[in-house]
């Protein structure tokens, strides 16, 4: 049949990757092809491309028990490989690919779905709003009522135009640089006092933020300070392309360090160096709501 397949192992950063290579000579045309595996317990397995959930048959959201000492990600199975993902008081930098599929949103969804759904708030800082790939196609909305957005929910929009939002859980700001911190803060303490302290979920995106100007890069240090000391788990997240030297500021303060890869055939891929890990594929785990599954390389 003209066709190869070799099987072989390579390092992306440092860490082992599988990978099976199909070469095919069909009268003449070379086809070449590159797909990673595991041979977790002892099984040959080819990760799938990270899915959109059916929402069609979309079920009523089942939430995910806390481990001990840290919280949830709405995902079981992702907790028992990484219990300390979420632990109370962190600042979490997750750098995530420019090219990232779109379904990888359900790494976010779950964890902001399983919050809201224990009446725990939750504030977004997107650069783009509510039109963020870090909410997919606002899955989130299938598995959370109204009240509980209105109630516990924030989504911070720089605004773009004359258009007011009317959606009570989209909070519009002026400009970034100036209002986030301060905004963000106003947040805090009214969600703090309502819900009497429970913890707070923040998902902040960085990438857009002036970090040249010295006084904006101590508003994030601070920030990051104050979190730390906070009834609050962070996710900083920033493009994996972004300036090293800010990259390596924020890596320096923050309690975990993982990214989200895009790699071949839409497969979405978890690095964590800190604490440091193996690369695990990222799966969606269930058609019909946004939990996620792990399947290390080994």
């Amino acid at each position: 049949a003209n066709m190869f397949v070799i099987l072989h192992d390579e390092l992306l950063e440092d860490r082992p990757m599988r990978i099976m290579e199909i070469v095919k000579i069909p009268g003449g045309k070379r086809f070449f092809k590159r797909i990673p595996f595991t041979l977790l317990g002892n099984r040959f397995t080819i990760p799938l491309e990270m899915a959109r959930i059916d929402i069609e048959h979309a079920e009523k959201w089942i939430v995910a028990p806390d481990p001990f000492g840290s919280y949830s990600t709405g995902s079981e199975k992702f907790d028992t490989f990484y219990p300390d993902c979420f632990k109370l008081s962190s600042f979490n930098l997750l750098e995530i690919d420019p090219d990232l599929p779109l379904n990888a949103s359900n790494f976010f969804l779950s964890a902001i779905i399983n919050f809201l759904a224990q009446q725990r708030a939750v504030i977004m800082a997107p650069v783009t709003g509510i039109n963020t790939i870090l909410l997919g196609k606002n899955d989130f909305t299938l598995y959370v009522d109204a009240e509980l957005l209105d109630n516990n929910f924030r989504v911070l929009e720089e605004r773009t135009g004359i258009i007011t939002e009317c959606r009570p859980y989209i909070v519009q700001i002026e400009s970034r640089e100036r209002e986030l911190f301060k905004t963000y803060m106003e947040l805090y303490d009214t969600f703090t006092s309502k819900n009497k302290y429970s913890p707070l979920l923040a998902i902040m995106e960085y990438t857009s933020l002036d970090y040249r100007n010295d006084a904006m890069l101590r508003q994030i240090i601070n920030h990051a300070k104050f979190v730390k000391n906070a009834n609050v788990i962070e996710f900083a997240v920033v493009h994996s392309g972004i300036n090293p030297e800010f990259k390596l500021q924020l890596a320096s303060i923050a309690t975990t360090h993982i990214r989200l890869h895009a790699i071949e055939n839409g497969i979405t891929l978890l690095t964590s160096y800190r604490p440091r890990s193996m690369h695990l594929f990222l799966e969606l785990d269930s058609p019909v709501m946004p939990k996620m599954r792990i399947l290390p390389v080994v």
